[in-house]
């Protein structure tokens, strides 16, 4: 986790070092919901980091809603952050919210969620192939055989359905020999409310 937000830090001052000249640098992070511990941490670690470097970073949660998240967005705007990062709530309503930032001139990375509908300036997130296959041998390590269950993500989530194929493949050769039955599948829709992390 640490190396993926030191990445997207990294992305982050390029953006910033191309600004217009003022004192103090200000970068928006924007994420749809409190309840998933891992956004949580990266924004707070995001937000550390950035401080070492003498930027200041505001961060606002739009708890999972669309609308509070294209408020707290325009907000942003209007307060003239040099860059704005955003986890979209819902990723094809999000593409107004890039759009006002690139009238006022602001720059919008994606984390995360790649943003339907818009011409977002960087995305940058984690491989679900990779996720993918580290969930399924973990997994396997604990129980390389037997009655399986899998439970997705949000299927309107592109995330959770390409992590959930991911799964679907590192399975197949076990599934193929008959070491593992699936026996039932299925997708959590707003599944952040459900899980820790």
């Amino acid at each position: 986790m640490k190396k993926l937000i030191s990445i997207l830090t990294l992305f982050v001052m390029i953006f910033i070092a191309g600004c217009k000249q003022k004192e103090q640098k200000t970068i928006g992070f924007l994420y749809p919901s409190e309840l998933i511990l891992r956004y949580n941490l990266e924004s707070n670690f995001f937000k550390e980091y950035c401080a070492k470097q003498g930027v200041e970073v505001i961060i606002k949660i739009a708890s999972d809603d669309e609308s509070i998240q294209m408020e707290l967005a325009n907000e942003m705007i209007e307060q003239k952050v040099d860059v704005l990062v955003l986890i979209a709530a819902n990723i094809y309503s999000a593409g107004s919210i890039v759009r006002n930032a690139h009238i006022e001139g602001i720059p919008v990375m994606a984390y995360n969620r790649m943003i339907k509908n818009s011409d977002v300036d960087f995305f940058i997130a984690s491989s679900n192939d990779v996720v993918g296959k580290a969930m399924v041998d973990a997994v396997l390590k604990e129980k390389p055989s037997g009655n399986f269950v899998i439970l997705g993500g949000d299927k309107f989530d592109k995330n959770g359905e390409d992590l959930y194929a991911a799964i679907k493949k590192y399975l197949k050769p076990k599934i193929d020999n008959k070491q593992v039955n699936i026996v039932y599948e299925t997708f959590i829709e707003k599944w952040g409310e459900h899980c820790c992390f």
